[in-house]
């Protein structure tokens, strides 16, 4: 897979930073609230900076590095910033972007998802840097409030370019007092899977993200690129 195979595949992951799909969560767990009490209830989760539409400017940047199967290395960042609202088909929203560079072998590549959030956290659609829009089939709150154990399924997510996404999620212990939030998703074409990915966000007491890990496989070509947060 080249490396801008891999940054479309990243970046769409990381759309459930928007992460994953445009759609939210339904599913066995999350309250689906914006209002985050302050303190949280015990034993709650806050993943507002993962799929807020609040606060505006930048929520979230991390230096990456990674390695894939085929003996690549990479260094690269991601960040995740929501954007002055705009207006989108009538309806205010706010456009929260996530940018992913990679450098491998001398060569960077830079690509951009945008989603588009309304007031009440609704993931309506997204849009990338090539131009490809992405429609869930059916838009909902992503989870922002969760406890240990929570899981849930995201709605199909359709492409311009002819492609779906398909992913869940659950939380789970990691220790320490903080939880994984993890998303695990394909991406299809033509009726077949294209990529598979997995990606675990670390995220402390306070709704900090800790951590950013993601990895990445081609079915074409059974490479599999491993990125993380330094």
């Amino acid at each position: 897979m080249k490396t801008f195979d891999y940054l479309k595949s990243i970046s769409l992951v990381a759309t459930a930073m928007t992460m994953t799909a445009c759609g939210g969560g339904g599913g066995g767990g999350g309250t689906d609230t914006t209002d985050i009490p302050d303190p949280l209830p015990p034993a709650s989760f806050s993943l507002a900076k993962i799929y807020s539409a609040k606060p505006s400017g930048l929520v979230y940047e991390t230096q990456l590095k990674g390695s894939s199967t085929d003996g690549a290395t990479y260094t690269g960042s991601l960040s995740r910033t929501n954007q002055p609202k705009e207006m989108l088909s009538g309806v205010l929203v706010t456009p929260s972007e996530v940018i992913v560079t990679l450098t491998t072998s001398g060569i960077t590549q830079t690509f951009a998802t945008t989603t588009f959030i309304d007031s009440d956290d609704i993931h309506i659609s997204s849009r990338d840097s090539d131009g490809v829009t992405c429609t869930p089939a059916s838009p909902e709150k992503p989870p922002i409030l969760v406890n240990i154990g929570d899981t849930g399924v995201f709605p199909i997510t359709t492409c311009s370019d002819g492609t779906s996404n398909e992913s869940s999620w659950e939380v789970t212990d990691a220790g320490d007092g903080t939880i994984y939030h993890i998303v695990t998703g394909v991406q299809k074409g033509g009726g077949a899977i294209k990529t598979k990915s997995v990606q675990t966000v670390n995220v402390d007491a306070g709704g900090s993200i800790v951590s950013y890990k993601t990895v990445t496989e081609s079915l074409s070509s059974g490479n599999i690129l491993t990125i993380e947060s330094l």
